[in-house]
C-alpha cells in the first residue's frame, strides 16, 4: 500500500504511516486496491496496518471518528474487489490488516519487538479495530509483522472469544462472523508459528553472513512460508 501511495503523491512521513491517506485522500486508497486487482491480485490488504484508535485519537480523532475510519478503510477495499468483479466477473478477495503494537509506537519496535505488554493489554488494544474490522466485513485476516508470538497468541484468543460469543465487541450488537476465517484457523496458527521462526532464522542468517562478507543483507517475507533473500 504504501509504495504506490507515494508514487501517486501521498504524505506517508507520519507516525500515522498509509492511514494519513485515508483521511486526506480515501479515493486514493480505492484506487490503489483497484490497481492492484486490475494488475492480477487475488486478494487485497486493507490499509489498517497503523490505522488504530490509539494513533487516530492522538492525531485528534474521536474513539467513534477513530473506528468509523477504520470501517471506511475495509468500506474502499470491498467496494474496490466489488467494482473489479462488476468490470470483470472475477470474484476476489479482502483481507483485514492488523498491525502490531509496535507499529502504533512508530519508532521501529515492529521490528524489534521490545515492549513487554500482557495479554490483557494487547487485547484491549487490538479489540476497537478488530471489532472494526470484523463489523465492515471481510474475507479474512492478516496479522503483519507481528515480532512477538505473545502478541499472536493474544489475538488468536481474542478472535475465539469472539467467536463463541458471536458479538461486535464495540458496539453490543449481535452478527455472524467469518466462517471462512474461523474454518482456516489451524492453519492460520501453523503458517504464523512457521512465518516468525523462518523470520528469526533468516535474520540470524543475514547477520552471520554480514559478519563474513562485511555487505548489507535484506530479508522480506513474500509469503507465510517463503522469503527471497536479497543480497544488496
Amino acid at each position: 500500500m504504501s509504495t504506490p501511495l507515494e508514487i501517486a503523491g501521498a504524505k506517508t512521513n507520519s507516525d500515522l504511516w498509509t492511514a494519513q491517506t485515508l483521511i486526506d485522500n480515501p479515493d486514493l486508497v480505492y484506487q490503489v486496491h483497484l490497481d492492484y486487482f486490475k494488475a492480477g491480485a487475488d486478494l487485497t490488504i486493507t490499509d489498517t496496518y497503523q490505522t488504530n484508535v490509539d494513533a487516530l485519537v492522538r492525531h485528534g480523532l474521536s474513539e467513534e471518528e477513530a473506528r468509523n475510519l477504520i470501517k471506511r478503510a475495509v468500506q474502499l477495499a470491498n467496494q474496490a474487489r466489488d467494482d473489479y468483479e462488476k468490470e470483470t466477473g472475477k470474484h476476489n478477495y479482502v483481507a483485514g490488516s492488523i498491525g502490531p503494537y509496535g507499529a502504533y509506537l512508530a519508532d521501529g519496535s515492529e521490528y524489534r519487538g521490545d515492549y513487554d505488554l500482557t495479554a490483557i493489554q494487547l487485547q484491549n488494544f487490538h479489540l476497537p479495530r478488530l471489532a472494526a474490522i470484523l463489523a465492515t466485513g471481510v474475507d479474512c485476516l492478516a496479522l503483519e509483522t507481528q515480532p512477538k508470538l505473545t502478541e499472536v497468541v493474544a489475538i488468536l484468543a481474542l478472535l475465539i472469544n469472539i467467536s463463541r460469543k458471536s458479538r461486535d465487541f464495540s458496539h453490543g450488537m449481535d452478527r455472524p462472523l467469518l466462517s471462512p476465517f474461523m474454518g482456516l484457523f489451524v492453519c492460520f496458527c501453523i503458517f504464523l508459528v512457521i512465518d516468525i521462526f523462518l523470520d528469526n532464522f533468516f535474520a540470524h542468517i543475514a547477520q552471520c553472513t554480514h559478519i563474513v562478507t562485511r555487505r548489507p543483507k535484506m530479508t522480506a517475507p513474500i509469503l507465510a512460508t517463503s522469503y527471497f533473500w536479497m543480497i544488496l
